[in-house]
């Protein structure tokens, strides 16, 4: 067994203002309309400092089998000591978003609603690195600036029926911030000019209700591609499709049900030719390297772009999420 981990250390501030105004009404016997329109702003600011790059870790990477060893590394980043390495990444970043939105709700024939939604957004980023181990010193010491914006936009139609199922269409395209653990934006994304990350959803399914609101639930089947970034810059895209399944039942004045199961599919796609900058950083074993187990004990061997591997160039499946997820709970 092997035990890691990481010192890190992460402050934010953040304040947002925001200002709506809901509206609407019937506009025939036949024809109702709500809508909530309004701008908002955020402001985002954040300091990042971790260690795990220079692999002098806080808790070290050990075999608990053994116990502690001369070659154990400790060198902790709260306390600076002479020749100390302190810490690997000091990233302080800041980032606001100013948007206008608008959210609507059409009803026909106490029947069909057709939901919509609209938002533009403006963004503004900065963030410098400051740390002692960073992989490309042009990105060192320099206050990095960017700005972009965005229109996104999801529509969702729903038929009620008169037997209380309500199937229902929705799509979707969004947009996204690429942050790191604390919330932050990297610098390498404000260089690449990749720190938003845009996605598109299909879904379909239908939800139920039964035995006057004792039984009620849903299904879902989804498909889902968006674009992804790790933290070493590499760009990948990524499809996702599953089937979602939740039902609530109410058994009695004193116990109730839940029930969930979830089955998925995530695929990266192709990373195309080496070093294109594409796929993702993925962790190989030590035979991938041309090593044995004891000869690659104790450190990490890795791809820092799959595109590079020749047996993930048509794409892979993403194996960190699970491909079924069943839970049942009673209340």
């Amino acid at each position: 067994y092997q035990s890691y981990g990481y010192a890190a250390d992460y402050q934010a501030d953040v304040y947002e203002l925001r200002a709506s105004f809901v509206f609407g009404g019937d506009v025939t016997d036949n024809l109702a309309f709500e809508a909530i329109a309004g701008a908002s702003y955020r402001d985002y600011e954040n300091e990042t400092r971790q260690t795990f790059l220079s692999g002098y870790l806080v808790s070290d990477r050990r075999d608990l089998s053994v116990g502690p060893t001369a070659t154990d590394i400790f060198d902790d980043p709260f306390s600076q000591e002479p020749g100390s390495i302190g810490w690997d990444t000091d990233i302080e970043s800041n980032w606001s978003d100013a948007a206008i939105f608008l959210i609507g709700d059409v009803t026909f024939f106490d029947q069909v609603d057709l939901l919509f939604g609209l938002r533009y957004d403006q963004y503004e980023v900065e963030a410098i690195n400051t740390g002692a181990t960073i992989f490309n010193p042009a990105l060192g010491g320099t206050l990095f600036s960017g700005d972009d914006d965005k229109f996104t936009y999801e529509v969702a139609l729903t038929w009620r029926s008169d037997m209380n199922v309500a199937p229902y269409i929705m799509y979707a395209e969004n947009a996204t911030l690429e942050t790191n653990d604390a919330g932050g934006i990297e610098v390498d994304r404000i260089d690449q000019g990749n720190f938003l990350a845009d996605s598109d959803l299909l879904e379909g399914g239908l939800k139920f209700d039964a035995a006057n609101g004792r039984l009620t639930g849903g299904l879902a089947l989804y498909q889902q591609e968006r674009t992804r970034v790790d933290p070493f810059g590499n760009v990948d895209s990524e499809e996702s499709e599953g089937v979602e399944l939740e039902v609530k039942a109410l058994l009695s004045e004193t116990w109730s049900f839940t029930g969930a199961a979830t089955i998925q599919q995530s695929r990266i796609g192709a990373p195309g030719p080496c070093f294109s900058g594409n796929g993702e950083f993925v962790v190989i074993t030590p035979e991938r390297a041309g090593l044995t187990g004891a000869d690659a004990y104790g450190g990490l061997l890795a791809a820092l772009n799959a595109s590079c591997l020749s047996e993930l160039s048509d794409g892979y499946e993403r194996t960190t999420l699970p491909e079924q997820v069943f839970s049942a709970f009673f209340t």
